[in-house]
């Protein structure tokens, strides 16, 4: 586990930010989001994970941004636009976000504050990881607000990869959770129910 390097880390990040935003990758231009995210590198907030030492290519990152703090930063414009755009369908949740990524129009306690968490990682990078970076960033959280850094929010933002099911999936998961193993382990492996959407990383299937 390392922290954040500006000088090493910027391609490996980049490179792992194609896989949460697929296809949308290129019109965001992951490059850009890369540079945004190590401008954070000396907070002490946020960590990788490396496998060959410090100057290698991180193998996965757990960063957090402040929305208000980098809004005039046009990557982050960029994102929430586009946030924004990939969720009309859910219109509850769409008018949510919409709202508490409003640019605020005075200094106040009382309005959201928002943070945004981005968290990518190899395939073949297990699991267990996950926990432990997050553990950190808790931690790091922690700290930052201890120092008086304006780390206390309102709401947190995950960004994940997910698929849909075809509705024969849908089905065969369904009778999977109705399946007496399934009853009798509690397991929840088997994705969400309903819509046919699930997240890419175990970590991402609440």
């Amino acid at each position: 586990f390392f922290n954040l390097n500006a000088e090493a880390d910027y391609h490996g990040i980049s490179r792992l930010l194609i896989q949460p935003f697929g296809a949308d990758a290129e019109s965001l231009h992951t490059g850009n989001l890369a540079d945004l995210i190590l401008l954070v590198a000396d907070s002490g907030v946020g960590s990788t994970i490396k496998t060959d030492g410090e100057e290698t290519d991180p193998r996965a990152f757990l960063i957090f941004l402040r929305c208000d703090a980098h809004r005039d930063n046009p990557t982050m414009r960029a994102l929430i636009e586009y946030m924004l755009s990939r969720t009309p369908a859910d219109l509850a949740f769409h008018s949510k976000l919409s709202s508490l990524l409003a640019p605020k129009t005075q200094a106040n306690q009382a309005q959201p504050q928002v943070g945004l968490v981005l968290s990518e990682r190899l395939i073949n990078m297990p699991v267990q990881t996950v926990e432990l970076i997050y553990l950190m960033l808790v931690d790091e959280i922690q700290g930052a607000v201890v120092d008086g850094e304006p780390y206390i929010f309102t709401h947190y933002l995950f960004i994940s990869r997910v698929y849909r099911l075809t509705p024969e999936e849908e089905a065969m998961v369904a009778a999977q959770r109705d399946s007496k193993w399934c009853k009798l382990t509690g397991s929840s492996e088997l994705g969400r129910g309903g819509d046919g959407v699930c997240g890419f990383h175990p970590e991402d299937r609440g």
